[in-house]
């Protein structure tokens, strides 16, 4: 795994869950529902992917090589990609029990391999 990878654990409030260890990494740790996250990434010439891990992996969101960006559906309206320099953040507002889960970014490792913008 990248050094470079960044990982949010997000609990909603569900009774009975808890958590022995909550891993925090630039920027990571638990949120409150209908809080918000901004999840910084480094990026290169190549595509950055946010994705979520809670159960399975799940689409979030895409810098691609020239600048545009694709969301998830359920992210619509409630995310935003910032880019600085050679760092991005993902910023998602509106957290629910849906938005739990493990948070990382990854780079495309050939080319734009990022999913297709519609």
């Amino acid at each position: 795994m990248s050094p470079h990878a960044s990982f949010l654990l997000l609990l909603a409030a569900l009774p009975g869950l808890m958590a022995a260890a909550t891993l925090d990494e630039s920027g990571g740790g638990l949120q409150a529902p209908g809080g918000g996250l901004t999840l910084p990434c480094p990026v290169s010439n190549s595509t950055t992917l946010w994705l979520r891990q809670w159960r399975t992996f799940h689409f979030l969101a895409a810098l691609h090589q020239d600048g545009g960006t694709s969301f998830s559906p359920a992210l619509q309206g409630r995310a935003a990609i910032l880019r600085g320099g050679s760092a991005a953040r993902l910023r998602v507002g509106g957290l629910g029990a849906g938005d739990a889960g493990f948070y990382f970014c990854a780079r495309a490792a050939h080319g734009d391999a990022g999913p297709a913008r519609g």
